[in-house]
């Protein structure tokens, strides 16, 4: 007599299978998906950095009562840019930078420069970026 395995057994065996499977399949996926979601995050980080070395770069000098002024327009217009991330064709994604430049203190004089990169991921939400830094004039 022969030992065999009962159709019962097998359906249990490949359903199971099938469930490890399917798990093993979705922790991949969400693995994946995190690791793009991290990419999109530093990718909007450097661009809000860059925008905010041009403006801490720029040049602001108290000299008696003569004062050049750092807070240019074109430092901190809305600028809309691709994101530094690996694509082909038309899936660029877009971010967009809204820098500010705020006078804290006049004595002594400081100012905040805020800078936040906004941008979308995969139609799941927007999400924002968002450095500042306290700036006094060059010596």
């Amino acid at each position: 007599m022969a030992h065999a395995f009962t159709l019962i057994e097998v359906a249990v065996a490949l359903a199971v299978s099938v469930l490890v499977m399917a798990g093993m399949f979705q922790g991949y996926t969400m693995a994946s998906r995190r690791a793009q979601f991290s990419s999109f995050q530093l990718a909007a980080q450097s661009t809000a950095m860059q925008q905010m070395e041009s403006i801490v770069a720029a040049t602001w000098v108290i000299s008696g009562t003569s004062v050049t002024n750092m807070f240019s327009p074109a430092l901190t217009n809305m600028q809309v840019n691709a994101l530094c991330v690996p694509s082909s064709g038309t899936n660029l994604v877009f971010a967009t930078n809204y820098a500010t430049v705020t006078q804290i203190s006049t004595y002594p004089p400081y100012a905040l420069v805020q800078v936040s990169c906004v941008w979308n991921f995969m139609g799941m939400g927007t999400f924002t970026n968002t450095v500042a830094v306290l700036r006094s004039p060059d010596l």
